[in-house]
């Protein structure tokens, strides 16, 4: 299909969305002319958009994360961290004639990037990174790795940490 599309409209610049998870779909949507990937699921995963955004970085070509989970700013920043050049936040408003409720998400959505950018700035100085691209060269060229730390081993490391302070 992308390859119809990119011969009948050569210069329209095609994103390859659906549900792009893995490394080899990424490969097979590249050869096939995908100007930009979309990499989603039920929830945006961190390892997809590692491993797509990894293969994508060495055709230049941009990943959008996408999740309907993703919905708090350490989210966002995880995904731009990780290798997406974007981030795709739904609104979870059902839509309709309330159009107070649209600019409540709106505002919502706003309010959300703006504290994820700042979450973005403060990973970089911590990571000793200067931007996004150095963060994702480092990323990709082994310099720099990052680990999932799970809510009960930091609860355990922090209970670890009081009882060796306590004495």
């Amino acid at each position: 299909m992308i390859n119809h599309v990119k011969r009948k409209y050569p210069d329209l610049d095609v994103v390859a969305g659906g549900d792009v998870v893995t490394a080899n779909q990424a490969r097979i949507l590249i050869a096939a002319g995908a100007d930009g990937l979309r990499v989603g699921a039920r929830r945006c995963q961190a390892s997809a958009v590692y491993k797509v955004a990894a293969v994508a970085a060495q055709s230049g070509i941009p990943v959008m994360a996408d999740g309907v989970d993703i919905s708090k700013p350490g989210h966002v920043a995880k995904a731009l961290l990780l290798g997406a050049s974007s981030v795709l936040i739904k609104s979870r408003a059902t839509g309709g004639a309330d159009h107070e409720a649209d600019d409540q998400v709106v505002e919502n959505q706003e309010e959300l990037m703006l504290d994820a950018m700042e979450v973005v700035k403060r990973s970089l100085r911590w990571l000793g990174a200067s931007s996004l691209e150095s963060a994702h060269q480092r990323l990709h060229s082994q310099d720099l790795r990052l680990e999932l730390v799970t809510l009960d081993t930091q609860r355990k490391e922090e209970l670890m940490r009081l009882k060796a302070s306590a004495f």
